[in-house]
């Protein structure tokens, strides 16, 4: 079987797909970040109020035609950070941005499964294929910022805590 490893994160270093530390928290159902995860430093200059920094990472391997992969989500605590440990509001915001990067985790795997594979190109297609999701990461979260205004706007900041839980339900097939 041939194997190849290919860890794709947001800060665009690489670390090996299977050391997940006490660094990181794997994305799972009803876990919830506590200010207590958001380890990193606060920039005092930012005029963000916290960072929430979270990763995908993909490896994959064939034998006889039929694709075999892994997608893994997760926060990076170390890189992650707050100026406040006591906005409840504030919080729940950075948890959606770890649940959107769970459901375009969720979208990736789902175009993983639909690709035919081709032995000649595989590297390439997964890539592109991961490169075309993570761009619609990057607006949908940009969006969520916009929209909820960092999760000042509480009427949008609802509506989109709807949007994700609905988002992750219609993709958990996927989880």
């Amino acid at each position: 079987m041939k194997t190849f490893c290919l860890p794709v994160l947001l800060v665009m270093f690489s670390i090996p797909v299977k050391s997940f530390s006490q660094d990181t928290i794997n994305w799972r159902p009803g876990y919830k970040l506590s200010w207590k995860d958001f380890k990193a430093k606060p920039d005092m200059q930012s005029s963000y109020a916290a960072i929430t920094d979270c990763t995908v990472t993909y490896s994959f391997g064939y034998s006889n035609n039929l694709l075999n992969y892994q997608v893994f989500s997760f926060f990076n605590k170390n890189k992650s950070w707050s100026k406040s440990t006591n906005d409840t509001a504030l919080l729940l915001h950075e948890q959606g941005h770890f649940d959107i990067n769970e459901i375009f985790t969720r979208k990736l795997k789902k175009a993983f499964n639909a690709y035919k594979l081709n032995e000649a190109t595989v590297s390439e297609d997964l890539r592109a294929i991961f490169n075309k999701i993570w761009q619609e990461k990057i607006a949908f979260d940009m969006l969520y910022d916009q929209e909820t205004d960092h999760s000042k706007n509480k009427t949008q900041q609802a509506g989109w805590n709807k949007k994700i839980a609905d988002e992750l339900s219609r993709l958990s097939a996927f989880e």
